[in-house]
This record gives C-alpha cells, sequence and structure tokens, in this order.
C-alpha cells in the first residue's frame, strides 16, 4: 500500500511541476505514466482482446467515463503549460500528443490485460482535453496584461 501512496505522491509532484512549465518533470510524468501500465503487470503478458467496437451510443457511454476525462484534463494542461501562448501552432500539438498518449495507453492495456482496450475511449481523451485547453487558456485570457476585471 505504501508503494502507491509513494507513486501517488511522485506522480502529483511531477504533475504540479509541469503545469509551471518544469520540462524535466512534464518529460518525467509522460515516462513514467507510459511505464506505469507495465509495472502493474508486473512485466508481465496476459493477452486480452481490445473493444474496437464504435458507435453514437457507445460514445455517450463512453462519456461516463469520468477517470479518462479528469485525468486527460490534468494532462492537457501540463501539455499546453510546456507551450507559449505565441505558438500558433500548440492546438495541433496537444491534439497530436493526446492522440498519441490514448494510443500508447489503449495499446498497453490490450497485451498486459491489464485495464480495459476499448477504441472508444478516445472520446472522453477529447473531451478531457477540450476541458483542459479551456482551462489553461482561460486562465492565460485573465492574466494577458492589460486585461480588465471589470469595476
Amino acid at each position: 500500500m505504501s508503494v502507491w501512496i509513494g507513486t501517488f505522491l511522485v506522480f502529483t509532484a511531477l504533475a504540479i511541476a509541469s503545469m509551471f512549465r518544469v520540462r524535466f518533470a512534464y518529460v518525467a510524468f509522460v515516462a513514467l505514466g507510459v511505464l506505469w501500465m507495465p509495472a502493474r503487470a508486473s512485466f508481465r503478458f496476459a493477452p486480452r482482446q481490445c473493444e474496437m467496437a464504435m458507435s453514437l451510443d457507445l460514445s455517450v457511454h463512453s462519456m461516463t467515463n469520468y477517470k479518462h476525462i479528469f485525468l486527460f484534463t490534468m494532462f492537457a494542461i501540463m501539455t499546453l503549460a510546456q507551450f507559449g501562448t505565441d505558438d500558433r501552432w500548440r492546438f495541433v500539438k496537444l491534439a497530436a500528443l493526446v492522440l498519441g498518449m490514448t494510443i500508447v495507453v489503449e495499446s498497453e492495456q490490450a497485451p498486459l490485460g491489464v485495464g480495459h482496450c476499448r477504441v472508444r475511449d478516445i472520446v472522453p481523451n477529447a473531451a478531457g482535453t477540450l476541458i483542459g485547453a479551456c482551462i489553461i487558456e482561460g486562465v492565460r485570457a485573465v492574466r494577458k496584461p492589460g486585461h480588465e476585471t471589470g469595476a
């Protein structure tokens, strides 16, 4: 149990540092995140089928996957924090990184037998990313020099 608490604390510290544009923390968070699933599986294979079904009903149902929405909201905030406001391609980079991370996570779940490999998980991941992008861009807009708060 103490290992999981320590792991949680490390991930939390790296996530917070990433939100303050500490590049090393961001890279470490992503690298450890990719290794997290194999570690949970004790680096052993236990292959399972990946659910490839995709429909409007399944997409709507997948929006109840609040864990994915929350995690990808945080991932989007951490990722966008790495790009400056003058980076015109930051949302394209964010979309590519989120898609890549989704593919990595789902690809790890099938051969390791950990979690639920589902193609439809792209839907809550995208929703979380959109929420995170709106949060960080809203904060940046409020903090922009010359922004009036009204009075």
